[in-house]
């Protein structure tokens, strides 16, 4: 079933083998083959840069859900999910293309141990056809060298050796782990007053650690897929940093994300049933006119009529000379 994956991977890897640019070299067609699938997954990770700014910017209003449900940690959870909702953003997002990685990482390790399974104490490649040069140059070898390393070899047996032997190995494996913490000081530098979710930071921090540790054990041609791989997230993060997140071209920087508008669509939300019982008791007292109900809707009290009676203009009543209506006289009976 996953044959047709590996003959895929394989049969790419040939062919850039045979490239006149790559001279024969199985350190270059895996440099190659690296730059490929970090070509492919570039958009995914323009996509998780802008979800991992929107959620540095809203990170003061989703401190504020935290610490209004504190005590309620269900009610927190679905508060957080609504409002990743509302703002369209994917908590994890910026680990995507790290974690989509992860199939062609298995499936290249398949690949590789393919190519260098040995029978009768030298290679007999697996996957790619017999007529193509990498099965040429492979077959009736015991050895895959490269730039000096056996890339079908690991640093785990290299050291069984000697010291020296393996140390080439290990020097491939600390820089692993030196562009993978480069990388997390380019994410960290961009915006150093913006607060990270804590999902955000174990992720970024641990994938790229782990995948430096557990190279100790993988072949050297694995290593050096991690290492380019490394190498052109650094220059990528740099572009980003440079051209795309100070300018807002992928989104809108941290700073100039306005939050009010997340605010007042959280304030827009159906409120629960107790609450809407309580406003409607509210608006039913106002109505029947309660005393204990202050607002607009509740009725006023009349005014107590006064004595004081003005006669209307031009109602054509007797007046006095001085201009004061006259009195009239009672008549006597």
């Amino acid at each position: 079933m996953f044959d047709a994956f590996f003959n895929a991977i394989a049969g790419l890897l040939a062919w850039f083998y045979e490239l006149p640019v790559v001279g024969g070299s199985y350190g270059g067609a895996i440099v190659l083959l690296t730059l490929t699938v970090m070509i492919i997954v570039t958009p995914l990770t323009l996509k998780g840069t802008r979800s991992m700014m929107t959620m540095q910017a809203l990170g003061p209003e989703m401190k504020k859900i935290q610490q209004q449900h504190a005590d309620d940690r269900v009610k927190m959870n679905e508060e957080l999910l609504a409002f990743y909702k509302e703002n369209k953003i994917n908590p994890v997002g910026s680990c995507l293309p790290l974690v989509l990685q992860m199939p062609v990482f298995i499936i290249l390790y398949q690949v590789i141990n393919g190519l260098t399974r040995i029978s009768d104490g030298t290679f007999d490649p697996k996957y790619i056809s017999h007529d193509s040069a990498l099965y040429q140059a492979l077959t009736e070898k015991s050895e895959m060298v490269s730039w000096g390393l056996d890339l079908s070899r690991a640093a785990s047996k290299a050291l069984q050796v000697s010291f020296v032997e393996g140390l080439p190995y290990i020097a491939l494996i600390v820089a692993v782990a030196a562009t993978s913490y480069i990388q997390q000081k380019q994410i960290s530098g961009r915006n150093p007053n913006a607060e990270m979710p804590q999902q955000q930071k174990i992720l970024l921090r641990v994938m790229p650690v782990f995948f430096a540790f557990i190279s100790f054990n993988f072949a050297a041609a694995l290593v050096i897929y991690f290492f380019v791989s490394n190498l052109y997230r650094i220059g990528q993060q740099a572009y980003i940093s440079k051209a795309i997140y100070g300018a807002g071209g992928v989104g809108a920087a941290p700073a100039t994300i306005d939050t009010t508008a997340t605010e007042s669509t959280r304030k827009s939300r159906p409120e629960s049933p107790k609450a809407t019982s309580k406003d409607a008791a509210k608006k039913d007292s106002a109505k029947k006119g309660d005393p204990g109900t202050t607002g607009s809707s509740a009725p006023r009290r009349p005014r107590p009529p006064s004595g004081r009676v003005t006669p209307p203009k031009g109602s054509g009543g007797a007046t006095s000379p001085g201009g004061a209506p006259a009195r009239r006289k009672k008549k006597r009976s």
